[in-house]
């Protein structure tokens, strides 16, 4: 997933938005070695949204690193209005 999110990072066209659900929010995290390309890939304007009820499971809501946390109605409002979207 690192080396997936690296190149998605060096791509001249990025993703608008990432949705981070499920277990793909533990990417988000300071300790995750992904955090780092997640944070320029928000930098250069890609909107990364997280489930919020997801970090709510894990306990990791006060941890994550980069991102914002989310419902799953904003999420799917967004991916479906967006041209490119990823959902991890």
């Amino acid at each position: 997933m690192k080396a997936f999110l690296g190149c998605i990072s060096k791509l001249s066209r990025r993703p608008a938005v990432m949705a981070f659900m499920n277990e793909g929010v533990k990417l988000v995290l300071p300790e995750s070695s992904a955090c780092e390309y997640i944070k320029d890939l928000e930098k250069s304007g890609t909107k990364i949204l997280v489930c919020g009820t997801c970090t709510t499971h894990f306990d990791i809501t006060n941890k994550i690193a980069v991102g914002t946390i989310s419902n799953m109605f904003e999420i799917m409002e967004m991916i479906t209005g967006a041209d490119n979207t990823l959902i991890f």
